[in-house]
């Protein structure tokens, strides 16, 4: 929960708490929501983008009246992740998993 958590964890099973570390390495990615796209216009889809439908209820707001429309989306680093939250930067992970 704590940065002091990690130090603690890593003294005690240095092993045990690199999986965790990783967990949160990895976790820190999110994907955004950059909008719909234009019409015919089919996006971008690589390792950091996809396209998604996004839908929502139309103004009667039955659920026969649910459209959707394609939305690219942008895998990006999420500022408010666990282990920025927790006082820990890719740098400081990266050092615990090589000790």
């Amino acid at each position: 929960n704590t940065l002091a958590d990690v130090e603690n964890s890593m003294a005690v099973d240095k092993e045990g708490t690199k999986p965790l570390l990783r967990r949160l390495k990895e976790g820190r990615f999110i994907w955004v929501d950059l909008g719909p796209l234009a019409a015919g216009a089919s996006g971008l889809t690589d390792d950091t983008h996809k396209v998604m439908d996004v839908g929502g209820m139309d103004a009667g707001g039955a659920a026969q009246e649910r459209t959707t429309k394609p939305h690219q989306f942008e895998l990006r680093e999420d500022p408010n992740a666990w282990l920025f939250r927790l006082g820990l930067t890719v740098e400081k992970i990266d050092a615990y998993l090589e000790a």
